[in-house]
């Protein structure tokens, strides 16, 4: 049954998800084991400082693209995996869902007021993380058109041992634009997948950047 909070319209497990660390949303989201887990050997066996958060993102999340190298800093660039389908059931109530085992966002209990976006405050979770205890930032996207309203954040990663069965994860608050080419109908619309949802950027090592560039063809 369809529930609503904080101008969110959803399910009454998820919109109460808020409060929740990400390994606990995984785990009470009843995923298959074997994509839920981070301690397994196809994850052992990535070298890259950049990791996915369990098998569930290896398997079906793109890899973040790499925006801009300058000066150590480098900016990543992540794109959602799964359409996100939006309905406006007025009153300030926003509906978006997600059809995917793993959701791509949930609820936030934070608040973004910006005038081009729905009221509803969502946040995503980081699927590719810096695995490294160093400070990383989050921006919005700018130079590209993006249904996503990402807020601007700094928080200090941290590594993750392999031995952790499942492994958690930075949230990253957004909310949706009230406009779009996403836009079917008045109070209706598709955001395709493969949409700009952040920027990410980290200071790194001339050798750490090596291996990066290495792992990823460049």
């Amino acid at each position: 049954m369809i529930k609503t909070k904080n101008h969110m319209a959803g399910s009454e497990w998820w919109l109460n998800s808020e409060n929740l660390s990400f390994s606990n949303i995984v785990r009470q989201s009843k995923i298959p084991e074997n994509l839920s887990r981070y301690d397994s050997e196809d994850i052992r066996n990535i070298t890259s400082i950049l990791k996915p958060v369990n098998r569930y993102v290896l398997s079906l999340y793109p890899r973040p693209e790499i925006l801009n190298i300058k000066d150590n800093l480098v900016t990543f660039r992540q794109r959602t995996h799964a359409e996100i389908w939006i309905e406006d059931k007025g009153n300030d109530i926003l509906y978006a869902v997600d059809k995917c085992h793993q959701r791509q966002f949930y609820p936030s209990k934070n608040k973004i007021k910006t005038e081009e976006c729905f009221l509803a405050t969502y946040k995503f979770y980081i699927p590719w993380f810096i695995n490294k205890n160093t400070d990383i930032s989050i921006d919005p996207v700018k130079n590209e058109s993006t249904p996503f309203y990402a807020n601007k954040k700094m928080f200090p990663g941290s590594l993750i041992d392999i031995s952790t069965p499942y492994a958690d994860t930075e949230f990253v608050d957004f909310n949706i634009k009230s406009y779009g080419e996403y836009s079917l109908k008045e109070n209706y619309g598709i955001i395709s997948k493969s949409m700009a949802m952040y920027d990410m950027s980290v200071v790194l090592t001339d050798q750490e950047i090596l291996e990066l560039r290495e792992d990823y063809g460049q």
